[in-house]
């Protein structure tokens, strides 16, 4: 009876994590798909999921005449500097926090992990309101 009972414990978890990887990953396979199709059949419509006839000029244009590799060594940089410049900001911080011990330190390490869990899109908000 427990076997049984295990059996239709993982068999619930099962559907509902197959259930969730198809509802995450239908508009990934989506896109796929639809970058090998043909301009004509994207702009008529439809719900065919796998292209009647495949193309690959999709891809030659982004690599040929899209400057990708300009954007790709930009995006680099950024993210090299802002990764360097956070940690000469965030190790001396995360170091003195773990050395020193006072009544409030564990409030102030619980606030900074709160303010971390927030996803940055929040401090937009206040742009918008009026």
């Amino acid at each position: 009876m427990k076997n049984q009972k295990r059996r239709l414990e993982c068999l619930a978890a099962y559907t509902v994590l197959l259930f969730f990887i198809i509802f995450v990953g239908f508009p990934f396979i989506w896109m796929i798909a639809t970058s090998f199709k043909y301009d004509e059949d994207i702009l008529a419509g439809g719900l065919s999921i796998l292209p009647l006839k495949i193309t690959f000029q999709h891809y030659i244009n982004v690599f040929v005449h899209g400057n990708l590799g300009t954007y790709f060594k930009n995006s680099v940089i950024v993210a090299g500097f802002t990764v360097i410049l956070s940690f000469i900001a965030v190790i001396p911080a995360a170091y003195a926090l773990s050395i020193l011990k006072t009544k409030t330190s564990h409030i102030l390490s619980r606030t900074i992990l709160l303010f971390q869990m927030m996803p940055g899109v929040l401090l937009l908000i206040p742009l918008y309101i009026t």
